[in-house]
């Protein structure tokens, strides 16, 4: 009797093991139809262990994500080695849990053609994903707008630079051309002597530069 109580123990040990692991289990065969589940996959999705058994686990993943999942599936039959996979599950509220999937198939007598598949949350860190890559682009749209204003903004002064080059262009041949005579200053020598002031001392276009006018003063 004892021995029989330390069976019960040790299968009641094992079974909590299983129900109460910190990942989910599904167990189904090619059809999708579960055949076990553990507590903590239930728990996951919102519902009692006794309504996973026996329904589709294509129930349970997000339509978007369906086609990936046939393909996980058939590469996991096809190649009969371990794979892992990213996807969607759907909670019972209708919100999405991101979850990381790693299934194998039983090769034994006993279990084969069974699936096997380990349910990882990974909702946290998919949302901490999401939200970091959020900020990233959120930062580059505002890194290229930066860029884009800095470019106009240059285009901006190189457009008032080349119309002060032009007004001043005017502004010289105008005062090159009138009949006083003009003329500036620029520590005690001419920088600029139109036409006429030239004339007037009796000298020729252009002579008067750099020249102090009181040289010139007799």
């Amino acid at each position: 009797r004892h021995a029989q109580h330390e069976l019960e123990r040790s299968f009641q040990y094992y079974a909590d093991l299983y129900n109460f692991a910190p990942m989910g289990y599904f167990v189904f065969y090619k059809d999708g139809v579960l055949v076990n589940a553990n507590a903590t996959l239930a728990d996951l999705l919102g519902v009692s262990r006794e309504n996973v058994i026996h329904s589709s686990i294509f129930h349970y993943v997000v339509q978007n994500d369906q086609p990936l999942f046939q393909q996980y599936l058939q590469e996991l039959f096809a190649t009969r080695q371990p794979q892992y996979c990213e996807l969607r599950l759907i909670h019972v509220s209708g919100s999405h849990i991101y979850v990381q999937l790693e299934s194998r198939l039983r090769h034994d007598e006993r279990y084969t053609g069974q699936c096997w598949m380990t349910v990882s949350d990974i909702t946290e860190r998919k949302q901490a994903q999401e939200t970091l890559e959020g900020l990233v682009k959120q930062q580059s749209a505002e890194l290229s707008m930066t860029a884009e204003q800095l470019r106009e903004e240059a285009e901006r002064r190189k457009r008032v630079g080349e119309a002060l080059q032009e007004t001043e262009r005017q502004y010289r041949i105008l005062a090159q051309n009138v009949a006083d005579g003009i003329g500036i200053l620029q520590e005690r020598k001419f920088v600029f002597a139109n036409t006429a002031l030239s004339l007037l001392f009796g000298l020729s276009d252009g002579k008067l530069l750099n020249i102090n006018p009181l040289e010139l003063i007799h």
